[in-house]
């Protein structure tokens, strides 16, 4: 994405001077026909000199942006519609986001846990604006992860009982919790949330989020994604891409300023 931001750069600067260039042979021909002792034929020639130069500074401002397609394009066979947000999406940010990172996560992932802050990073430089919305869907691989099932369980019973804004921050939470913990040490952490210990201990033993869990596990397969983080990119005009892993901020950076 550098390398492309960095050649899309030199291009429209090779393409400034070659317009430039064109201007001023332009301008020569036009120059070398005035007459000194036809001065009204002297302001015209100047007049039309002046016109070609602003046309040709403004025609690359005016003219439609470029915009790259979005990473990993070809690597994810799905439509708009099958990514399409849903009522039970955990998001943070407008609805209407330029751009839209669903991530399929592991709770007890190690390159999620890196990739958090990072994507609360760009959160707090786009997401204010309505640029940017992020969107958690639960992923735990259990063959890796023993405990991560039980920790998305629980982050939807903190969702249930204490609402988006506790989500996000038990999610943090949770991360930084010691993997496999017990049903004890889970419910204490949403405790510290203001969050009803009998409340939600009766939630995760129930298991009333345990299908939930399971069919974002499922969407996600269907999807491709086989490994955590695994970041779904929806534009808003539709267009769709997928990167894996931990991406720094200067990645998500250059990504959104070019959209």
């Amino acid at each position: 994405m550098r390398f492309f931001s960095h050649w899309k750069q030199k291009n429209i600067f090779r393409k400034r001077r070659w317009d430039f260039r064109r201007f001023w042979n332009r301008a020569k021909l036009l120059f070398e026909k005035v007459d000194d002792k036809n001065p009204l034929q002297s302001i015209l020639i100047l007049v039309l000199g002046l016109v070609l130069l602003v046309a040709i500074l403004f025609s690359g401002i005016l003219s439609p942006r470029n915009t790259p397609p979005l990473p990993g394009k070809d690597t994810i066979s799905a439509t708009a519609d099958q990514i399409a947000l849903l009522p039970s999406d955990h998001r943070m940010g407008s609805r209407n986001a330029k751009l839209t990172i669903i991530e399929y996560g592991d709770i007890e992932c190690p390159f999620c846990q890196q990739e958090q802050p990072i994507l609360q990073k760009v959160m707090q430089e786009y997401g204010k604006s309505g640029k940017v919305a992020w969107v958690w869907r639960q992923f735990p691989i259990e063959v890796l992860h023993p405990g991560a099932e039980k920790k998305a369980e629980a982050s939807e019973c903190a969702a249930a009982l204490g609402g988006e804004n506790v989500f996000w921050p038990f999610l943090d939470k949770l991360m930084q919790t010691k993997e496999n913990a017990s049903t004890d040490e889970l419910t204490q952490a949403a405790a510290d949330f203001g969050i009803s210990k009998t409340d939600f201990s009766s939630c995760l033993q129930s298991g009333k989020f345990t299908a939930k869990v399971k069919s974002e596990f499922e969407q996600g397969k269907k999807l491709g994604v086989n490994a955590t983080p695994s970041l779904i990119l929806l534009s808003r005009n539709g267009e769709i891409g997928k990167v894996v892993g931990v991406h720094d901020f200067e990645f998500w950076k250059n990504l959104i300023d070019q959209m």
